[in-house]
């Protein structure tokens, strides 16, 4: 990892800016905006925006920008390929793999996946420490150990400290960037391979139709047969639909997992766009961006975004 010398970008965009042209009507989206409680017209330059969202700062304090970069390039290779797929031409197997790992992205760079990344890790340490300082016993074997490993976090500690740390239903984790961005720089080509095995159905909003997209784009919903179980479904659960609006007038449905996978498109019908648009205005963390002040306001009106918070990204039980 290299130290960058440049002036390093400091806007950096959750979804990317590219493709919120693609819901702009002369340059410009309607959006909802679920923290400010409220409805506006911006371009999409200021769009679903954090200042260093995507910066790694090292063990001296240095910032990194490797990330942003990565996706900057990962970006300029899979527009012209989206493109494509909206225009109804012919992709490559190289395609598909480089539209599907960006399309992996759009589910893992974004603050929702951090949210649910950070739960995970947190109830996972928390339940691990639990397990350590079950009894005194315990909790004198796993300090010895960490000492003798070199790690002797209670070293600086005043014994309420350390007692907090034993009871970790009284504090909250705060994890930095660097574990959820290495997660998203894991997961993403292997996602992306598994949805470019799958087959996939653009939908196409007939005219004056429009689809929608929000800051969590990426949308996945149980089969049609689907009952509530300990193991729930995934990306791969046969029957599973994994969806993603590509432009105002094109969206992206991936199936099920083929040896020989598919393209095909189809006009998308009315009831269907509607559909998929509540869903993706239900799923929005902070904003609902759409090409026109009506449709958007419609939406949040019909799902009542208005008036909830955003739901948990990571629940037990």
């Amino acid at each position: 990892m290299s130290v960058s010398t440049a002036p390093q970008p400091k806007r950096h965009h959750t979804v990317p800016r590219f493709y919120i042209e693609g819901f702009a009507t002369n340059g410009v989206v309607w959006i909802y905006d679920r923290k400010k409680r409220e409805f506006r017209p911006q371009t999409p330059i200021n769009t679903a925006v954090q200042t260093g969202f995507y910066t790694l700062v090292d063990a001296e304090g240095n910032k990194h920008t490797d990330v942003e970069e990565l996706l900057g390039r990962m970006e300029g290779i899979c527009k012209p390929i989206l493109d494509r797929l909206v225009r109804r031409e012919e992709l490559s197997a190289a395609d598909r793999g480089n539209l599907g790992t960006f399309i992996a992205t759009q589910y893992l760079r974004t603050p929702g996946f951090r949210k649910l990344h950070d739960g995970m890790f947190e109830h996972l340490l928390k339940h691990m420490v639990r397990f350590a300082f079950a009894t005194p016993e315990r909790a004198a074997s796993e300090m010895q150990r960490m000492k003798d490993a070199g790690r002797d976090i209670f070293r600086d500690m005043t014994p309420e400290q350390a007692q907090a740390i034993m009871n970790p239903d009284q504090y909250t984790l705060r994890f930095g960037n660097s574990s959820a961005l290495g997660s998203m720089v894991h997961l993403a080509p292997r996602f992306g391979s598994l949805f470019a095995q799958m087959d996939w159905t653009v939908l196409h909003a007939p005219e004056k139709r429009a689809f929608v997209t929000v800051d969590e784009p990426f949308i996945l919903l149980p089969p049609a047969d689907y009952k509530e179980n300990l193991y729930g479904y995934g990306f791969t659960t046969p029957g599973a639909h994994k969806l993603v609006p590509l432009t105002q007038k094109a969206c992206l449905l991936m199936t099920d997992l083929s040896k020989d996978p598919t393209i095909i498109h189809g006009i998308a019908p009315v009831t269907l766009i509607r559909s998929v648009n509540m869903n993706l205005t239900a799923n929005a963390e902070r904003f609902v961006i759409g090409p026109s002040e009506a449709l958007v306001k419609s939406l949040v009106k019909a799902t009542g975004v208005d008036k909830t918070e955003p739901r948990p990204r990571f629940r037990v039980g």
